[in-house]
């Protein structure tokens, strides 16, 4: 996966969302939206990996189930 702002991406939902690490950060979780450029853009910034997942989720699901 790509690196972005020194954000390792991890995975990414329907080329709409992304979520990213770098433990180096003060806050080393990200929840970013993907453009049709395929460009990152409002990060949602967080503390801990589990908060981190569960937002990625409700973004990226939301509406499926």
């Amino acid at each position: 996966m790509k690196t972005v702002h020194g954000y390792r991406v991890l995975a990414t939902i329907g080329n709409k969302f992304a979520i990213a690490c770098n433990p180096k950060a003060p806050q080393p979780w990200v929840i970013w939206r993907i453009d049709r450029s395929g460009d990152f853009y409002g990060g949602e910034y967080m503390f801990d990996k589990d908060s981190a997942l569960r937002r990625f989720r409700q973004l990226g699901f939301k509406g499926v189930i």
